[in-house]
């Protein structure tokens, strides 16, 4: 039951995040302010956790946290584009594709090892971009199909880092000390992208309680999401991970005054049906395997 709650208040503040970063866009601040200031709190806060475990910052697995960090950190940037975009909804539609992802990883996973192959799995796949087609088709304009891609982009890279994590679990390194340095890669690229994208834009108090806003409704998702799976059935907190997207929905009507057409409601829960069932199929995969 428990781990049910920590996964409607993770999905609850998913949503938040993106509204605060939703502001924060329109107000002028760019993805690496975003990210280096989401960061910013993160590597304060996990610190902290570590030095109270007594978790040791110091890793020998160098590469592996780097490819993870980088990886996760473009995922966090191409999230904040496509937020800026597009529509609430349809932006954490999107990026809430990461399992599909994770599931067409699984697929060529069995190509390369000549198992039997995951039919149920490809179905989830094609009715995932089927459901994206329904969606995008009628209600994105040609000046919104780039942050179409982008938000697709942002899924898939999502589902690249998150094939590291099994990598770093297997070779002993702590959830706490592969968030440090997710957080630490992000704060380093957040910093040079604000060199090179013309500063700080923060013109107002209104812009710092954005900034607030963001940086601890992804903290506070962060540590739900983690008590969720980690005390919990995977395949179901999967499904309730998709609560992101009604959040999202109706924190767009209500505080952007934006809407959505039929199609477009229609091809969301195409996804997010399409989304549960490959997270249901992958976590059936790992439980047999």
């Amino acid at each position: 039951m428990m781990n049910s709650f920590w996964m409607i208040l993770s999905s609850f503040f998913y949503a938040t995040y993106a509204l605060f970063l939703k502001f924060a866009s329109i107000d002028g601040l760019t993805s690496f302010e975003i990210l280096f200031y989401r960061s910013l709190l993160g590597i304060i806060f996990i610190s902290i956790v570590m030095l109270h475990k007594s978790i040791g910052f110091l890793t020998k697995h160098p590469f592996e946290h780097a490819c993870r960090s980088c990886i996760g950190t473009s995922c966090i940037v191409f999230g904040a584009i496509a937020i800026s975009g597009i529509n609430l909804g349809m932006a954490q539609t999107l990026n809430n594709m990461t399992p599909l992802f994770i599931g067409l990883f699984v697929c060529i996973g069995c190509l390369r090892a000549r198992e039997p192959f995951p039919w149920g799995l490809v179905a989830s796949l094609i009715l995932g971009f089927i459901g994206v087609t329904i969606m995008v088709g009628p209600s994105a304009s040609l000046e919104e199909m780039p942050f179409v891609l982008v938000g697709l982009l942002s899924a898939f890279t999502g589902g690249v880092a998150m094939m590291f994590i099994p990598i770093l679990s297997r070779l002993r390194e702590p959830e706490e000390r592969i968030l440090f340095y997710f957080f630490l890669a992000g704060l380093v690229c957040g910093a040079i992208g604000i060199l090179f994208t013309g500063g700080i834009h923060i013109k107002s108090l209104s812009t710092v309680g954005w900034i607030l806003g963001f940086s601890f409704s992804s903290t506070l998702m962060q540590v739900c999401f983690t008590m969720a799976f980690a005390r919990g059935d995977t395949g179901f907190s999967g499904f309730l991970q998709y609560l992101t997207i009604p959040f999202a929905v109706i924190f767009g009507v209500i505080f952007l005054g934006e809407s959505l057409s039929f199609a477009a409601i229609a091809g969301m829960c195409v996804i997010a049906g399409a989304g549960i069932l490959a997270s249901l199929f992958t976590a059936r995969r790992k439980k047999k395997a």
